[in-house]
């Protein structure tokens, strides 16, 4: 970081607190999409066929 740039962060302390902010929601996202993932993942799971299923299903 430009020593720029560590000025105009130590100038304006919202800067600081809304980064913190941006990181906490991108934390929060990531674990929502960590979630969702695993939900789809077991609705997939849960409709996923079987050889002996889909076997059975192709000799009728």
């Amino acid at each position: 970081m430009s020593l720029q740039a560590l000025i105009s962060l130590s100038r304006s302390p919202n800067k600081v607190d809304a980064d913190r902010n941006v990181s906490k929601r991108l934390e929060q996202s990531r674990r929502q999409m960590e979630i969702y993932d695993r939900e789809i993942e077991n609705r997939i799971a849960a409709k996923a066929v079987t050889r002996e299923q889909l076997a059975k299903t192709c000799s009728l």
